[in-house]
């Protein structure tokens, strides 16, 4: 596998009243959080969205896409691992830690933390053995039966989706008014990629290195 591009999502739920969501929407603050990660824009009403900043590592730059700070939510996304994501979410907990002025180690610890990430990837995988023979065959006549009178009509597969439902295993999320939204599972071709290409594009609820012990995975038994 060869993988040509990651993308991680972040998002955070803390404790209700614990961000101090009004000193950080002041210009100066926001301000000085956006200049620290290299923010070209940031916008402050309700909350705060900040886009196309780059974190600066000893090692690289990391590119962040977006970051939003809410009343108790922090929602990241960044080109790059989760490792990365981690990283920038401590520098920024930190600068909101000394915002708020506290000096206790649970303070914004998180009630959720979960990820998402995006893989770009090129498989030695055949696009066609996700699906059975009798499933390939009906799909070709279906494209007989859609056929244009000046265009010859050709059905290729694009993606195959999950949906990701949790279960509670007890009351904290309850206890702290978090509901849990489904998420989808997509693994198919890279869009705009040809399939002899082998150019595959994969999300998942799962941090980056989870993602991709499972398609080097994939691609060995499928391969």
């Amino acid at each position: 596998m060869e993988i040509q591009r990651l993308i991680t999502h972040l998002i955070v739920l803390f404790k209700f009243d614990e961000i101090e969501i009004v000193k950080l929407l002041n210009q100066s603050n926001a301000s000085a959080l956006g200049k620290l990660l290299n923010f070209n824009e940031f916008q402050a009403d309700d909350k705060l969205m900040l886009q196309h900043g780059i974190f600066k590592d000893q090692n690289q730059d990391c590119a962040i896409t977006r970051l939003v700070i809410e009343e108790r939510r922090l929602l990241l996304d960044l080109e790059g691992s989760s490792k990365d994501g981690e990283k920038i979410f401590h520098f920024i907990k930190q600068f909101l830690v000394d915002l708020a002025g506290k000096d206790d180690p649970m303070y914004l610890m998180p009630v959720v933390m979960t990820q998402e990430s995006e893989i770009v990837a090129r498989m030695n995988i055949d696009i066609y053995s996700f699906f059975s023979k009798k499933f390939v065959e009906s799909m070709n006549i279906l494209g007989d039966t859609i056929g244009e009178l000046n265009a010859e009509t050709k059905i290729n597969p694009a993606s195959i989706t999950y949906i990701s439902q949790f279960i509670p295993k007890n009351s904290l999320l309850d206890d702290y008014r978090i509901s849990l939204t489904r998420k989808e599972i997509i693994f198919g071709l890279r869009p705009g990629s040809p399939i002899s290409e082998k150019m595959f594009y994969s999300r998942m609820p799962l941090d980056t290195d989870t993602h991709i012990h499972f398609l080097t995975q994939l691609e060995t038994n499928l391969g």
